[in-house]
């Protein structure tokens, strides 16, 4: 660091600098030091060279070092500041936020990036800001909130400062979580139940209602029971309701003016005649094909099929939403159960998967789209609106469409109604499939590797996951222990039929060749002899791949390589113990003898030993 010399500095408390602002007065930020809780020497922004001495307080900056461009950046912190304070946030709380732009610019300093005019310079510093973020979650030396919170502010201020409306600085860039999510739970059955039923409930009875042009009133017969809808102030007549006077939920029908004056204690007949003409001319009025009150009811018809169209093709919510659409489709067989939707949007191609029983649902939405557009033309397979009024509606945007609707129906209609996000719902569907057609069918929808399901979508609530993958490792299982005439013995186990693996069941990374032997596991080639020899093999691998846990980026990291492996040698462990050829305790005794003693097979041990030599491992 090159000399520095002492910086004459002008202290001031946030509330004196909030009046200087109301006041216009003249604000010197190159020696402006703000007092909250504590001394926030804001004008240090300017030098990239700078140091605090706390007692006596003073400020040393090398004033060579001066960037008058960082004028910006010193606007913003105290323009936030202001209106932070206004907000009644703490002072404790201006200090924390003031810090965590300080730290981005102490980094910027210390890294000798030189942000200017160019966002191309803002984006390059955001990037290799997030990558360092990540290496400190990584290594211990910030938790997840706090990256979060400084990759925050860091975004905040260079959006701001470069006016970066096109969002060129955050692209492809994803702030850190606040917390490490977890993984996406599977809904339970009877909620999805629940929940499937009440949307397909809903979306054929409206559908039907308005296609067939029927007349008003609607009954909906839902599972929390009987629903009235009608053409009025309110669309769905829930039990905190009050029905037009002339109205009787009884037996659907008009009650007479007599009925009405009685029932209603009003003063005059003339009274009931009113409100029986008012209720009959509205009744009227939006029997119309084309009235207002219909094509809103249509809406919410087509808000239900979005929810149906996501529990079905297990797409993500911001894609099902955005999807664009052209009336000029084809409709293919791909394979079993499960049919191809293919045309042109936007002069591309587009397609999506849906199951065979799900396609005459799909046609009556497409009949449903079209009354709603009433002529017109729309680009995207869903909208909100109607007619001239169509819209992408911003939270389709935002892959918050279906939490919009589901909020709609539980407040409106049904307070029972399960909240099940998209990602359960694509999560509940992946399951679904693997129940009925299998994990190779499962990870085609889902458009995920075999490994990926596994890893992804073991999301389970109190159902058991093994019950889920039973089929994938029932199959693979089928002949594991069979002794053949002509297998090899490899250092996994055995191999009944060298370099003629079956591929088919194998998770996409190993299936390059059969130099990867983690794969072995998952090929049907794949033997194991119920002796210490090949237990040992495979505990020994089990250790050699626990032993890296150490050198993965993160778990997550670790998780998508590995965790696959380990759960199939799990399974294992309990096919041998099925049966009865060996006993738990003689089994827990060869993994000890790995895992304690460190007697592992001979090739993985020097495996280990070659990792170790390298410098991979310690």
């Amino acid at each position: 660091m090159s000399k520095l010399e002492k910086l004459p500095v002008f202290f001031v408390t946030i509330e004196t600098l909030v009046n200087m602002y109301k006041q216009n007065e003249e604000v010197k930020f190159e020696n402006l030091v703000v007092i909250t809780d504590q001394r926030i020497p804001i004008c240090k922004v300017y030098y990239a060279e700078n140091k605090i001495i706390g007692n006596p307080y003073k400020l040393e900056v090398n004033k060579s070092k001066f960037i008058s461009w960082r004028q910006k950046v010193v606007q913003f912190i105290v323009d936030d500041m202001i209106v932070r304070y206004q907000k009644g946030q703490t002072n404790r709380t201006l200090s924390a936020y003031v810090q965590k732009v300080f730290n981005f610019i102490d980094w910027i300093d210390q890294n000798n990036i030189d942000l200017d005019d160019d966002i191309n310079t803002a984006k390059y510093a955001f990037l290799q800001y997030t990558a360092f973020l990540k290496s400190k979650i990584r290594d211990g030396g910030y938790s997840q909130g706090e990256a979060h919170s400084r990759h925050t502010y860091a975004y905040k201020l260079l959006n701001t400062i470069y006016q970066d409306s096109e969002n060129i600085i955050g692209a492809g860039i994803k702030i850190i979580p606040n917390k490490r999510p977890n993984k996406v739970v599977k809904s339970q059955s009877e909620d999805q139940k629940y929940h499937y039923n009440f949307y397909y409930s809903f979306f054929h009875q409206v559908t039907d209602f308005l296609l067939e042009n029927k007349s008003y009133p609607l009954k909906l017969k839902l599972q929390s029971g009987d629903l009235w809808c009608l053409p009025s102030r309110y669309t769905f007549f829930t039990s905190d309701k009050k029905f037009p006077m002339a109205f009787n939920p009884d037996n659907g029908t008009v009650r007479s003016e007599h009925e009405i004056k009685d029932l209603f204690n009003l003063p005059y007949l003339r009274d009931g005649r009113w409100a029986k003409q008012d209720f009959l001319k509205l009744l009227d009025t939006n029997n119309n094909y084309y009235s207002d009150k219909r094509f809103k009811l249509a809406s919410n018809a087509l808000k239900a099929f979005y929810v149906l169209f996501l529990s079905n093709t297990g797409m993500n919510d911001s894609t099902a939403a955005t999807l664009e659409w052209s009336n000029d489709f084809n409709i293919e067989k791909e394979r079993h159960k499960f049919r191809n939707i293919k045309y042109r949007a936007g002069n591309k191609p587009v397609e999506f998967q849906i199951q065979s029983k799900f396609l005459k649902d799909f046609k009556k939405y497409l009949l449903l789209r079209d009354y709603l557009l009433n002529g017109k033309e729309f680009e995207y397979l869903f909208f909100t609106g109607y007619g001239n009024q169509v819209q992408l509606n911003p939270n389709q945007k935002k892959g918050r469409f279906s939490s919009v609707i589901n909020i709609y129906f539980t407040d409106n209609i049904d307070a029972n109604l399960p909240r099940i996000n998209s990602k359960q719902l694509r999560v509940n569907k992946t399951h679904q499939v693997i129940k009925t057609d299998g994990i190779i069918a499962a990870s085609q929808l889902a458009q995920s590797s075999i490994n990926t399901i596994i890893n992804s979508y073991l999301g389970e609530s109190q159902e058991s996951s093994e019950q889920q993958f039973g089929e994938y490792f029932k199959n693979l299982n089928s002949s594991i222990f069979e002794k053949t005439e002509n297998e090899i013995e490899t250092s996994i186990g055995r191999c009944k039929q060298a370099e003629l693996p079956d591929k088919k069941q194998v998770p996409d990374l190993f299936k390059n060749s059969c130099d990867y032997k983690e794969g072995c596991l998952f090929c049907k080639q794949y033997g194991l002899h119920i002796d210490k020899v090949d237990i040992q093999k495979l505990y020994s691998l089990k250790y050699v791949i626990n032993e890296c846990k150490y050198i993965a980026k993160d778990e997550n990291h670790f998780t998508s390589i590995y965790g696959t492996v380990l759960k199939r040698i799990s399974n294992i462990e309990e096919e041998i113990l099925n049966t009865s050829r060996l006993k738990n305790s003689k089994l827990k005794e060869y993994e000890l003898d790995v895992f304690e003693n460190e007697n592992l097979h001979p090739y993985w041990e020097n495996k280990l030993n070659t990792l170790i030599s390298m410098g991979v491992l310690k």
